[in-house]
């Protein structure tokens, strides 16, 4: 397991294990990591400004508040971790994203591009995904809850098992987007339609 003073400016790991890395608050700046794993590390309040994380995998970490400045993340998975009002669309990459388990609540993913991005178990209560591109995207079993979808494209996305949203279908693209009843009845609102009893 390697210590937090390994972790210069310009430092490149690979296949490298941190187990409860204690970065809170700090700036990392310019570090590579390479199919690594991170183990109960936290990253709250952290600035982490150009880095690069690829096939790397975060089990029960906290990135509450973390702004991801100019990173790059590519197919890194992240598990039981905490990750509330952290700034994902400071990257300038997201690329083939896995959460499951992640509390995710006033996460900002506003205008970020997120191919690939899957997201099972998830909560995710007042995130911002406005103008994102979700394409093909998977957001299974989620709480979405005040989530805010304005402009974003969900054409061929699946939320099958997810709850609690609020589409506008006339603001936000849901071509060939896959739902689940009776959540889907939530769409009906944006689209005019008024749902009585009989």
């Amino acid at each position: 397991m390697l210590a937090l003073e390994r972790l210069k400016a310009g430092s490149a790991h690979r296949d490298a294990v941190f187990g409860e890395l204690d970065a809170k608050g700090l700036e990392l700046v310019g570090l590579e990591f390479d199919s690594c794993r991170f183990e109960a590390c936290s990253f709250a309040g952290a600035t982490l400004r150009r880095v690069r994380f690829t096939d790397c995998a975060f089990e029960g970490c906290d990135l509450t508040a973390a702004k991801l400045t100019g990173s790059r993340l590519r197919g890194a998975s992240f598990k039981d971790c905490r990750a509330g009002g952290a700034n994902w669309a400071a990257a300038s990459s997201l690329d083939d994203l896995t959460f499951t388990h992640c509390l995710l609540d006033q996460g900002t993913f506003a205008g970020a591009k997120l191919p690939r991005l899957r997201l099972d178990d998830c909560r995710l209560r007042e995130a911002d995904f406005s103008e994102a591109d979700l394409r093909a995207a998977v957001l299974a079993r989620c709480d979405l809850a005040r989530a805010r979808f304005f402009g974003a494209d969900l054409t061929g996305a699946d939320l099958r098992g997810s709850f609690s949203y609020e589409i506008d279908a006339f603001r936000t693209k849901i071509k060939k987007a896959r739902f689940s009843l009776p959540e889907a009845v939530a769409l009906l609102p944006g689209l005019g339609i008024i749902l009585e009893e009989s």
